[in-house]
């Protein structure tokens, strides 16, 4: 499955879907899209599922996670200390963020701590384009995920390959290098050599509105699942 974030009014349609079911929105209005989506593909999932968010920063999927009822939730992230994450999440004045950053530890996404197929669903939101070695973050996600476990990704986007040059930007004192065409169509390349296979097959959607506007960058979302293939039998 791949989806592109279209329009400003699917933002809109995203906010109100989840506050009419009573789930927290992201402080980032534009991130409750990628909230969304999850919340779609959650529903086709067991609820019992162990999930682990790559990535996890402040704790605010981890907390959205918690909110929707999941408890075989963890989360890593390269710079975690859990007294400064209680501090940062203290303006939500939610519960169920204070629960979820006790799930929350430090550590590297490509490469963890976890035995071979702990997880059912692995999370990363808005992470792959900040430096992310896309494929040891693929190669560590089939050997983390369970046969038949799902990884869902988004991350900013925007089709052309010459429209964001690596120039050094950082977002949050992270790098920040937009994906493109090119490096979607190579994390799929990688994903299908590591036994990841998209949940849904989809093509690449064209993109045709920058929905999203940070800086002087303008471009726009866009959350692909994999699903990691059954073992051939015999």
């Amino acid at each position: 499955m791949i989806e592109l974030l279209r329009s400003s009014a699917e933002i809109e349609s995203a906010c109100g879907a989840l506050s009419g079911k009573g789930l927290p929105l992201h402080r980032s209005r534009e991130k409750n899209w990628d909230h969304s989506v999850l919340t779609r593909l959650l529903a086709s999932l067991d609820p019992g599922i162990e999930i682990l968010d790559c990535g996890a920063g402040a704790g605010l999927t981890l907390g959205f996670l918690h909110t929707l009822g999941y408890r075989k939730i963890r989360g890593i992230d390269l710079a975690a200390p859990r007294a400064k994450l209680m501090d940062r999440l203290k303006w939500f004045f939610y519960r169920d963020f204070f629960q979820a950053a006790l799930f929350l530890e430090e550590g590297d996404i490509c490469s963890t701590r976890f035995a071979d197929e702990t997880f059912d669903l692995l999370v990363s939101v808005s992470v792959l384009e900040h430096d992310v070695d896309i494929d040891e973050f693929l190669k560590e996600s089939a050997r983390i995920l369970k046969s038949g476990g799902v990884l869902f990704t988004s991350f900013d986007y925007w089709e052309a390959t010459e429209e964001f040059e690596a120039d050094g930007r950082k977002i949050c004192g992270l790098p920040w290098h937009i994906l493109n065409k090119e490096s979607v169509e190579g994390l799929l390349k990688t994903a299908e050599g590591c036994g990841l296979e998209l949940f849904e097959p989809s093509p690449i959607p064209d993109c045709h509105e920058r929905v999203v506007t940070y800086g002087d960058r303008s471009y726009t979302f866009m959350a692909i699942v994999l699903k990691k293939q059954h073992p051939a039998s015999g």
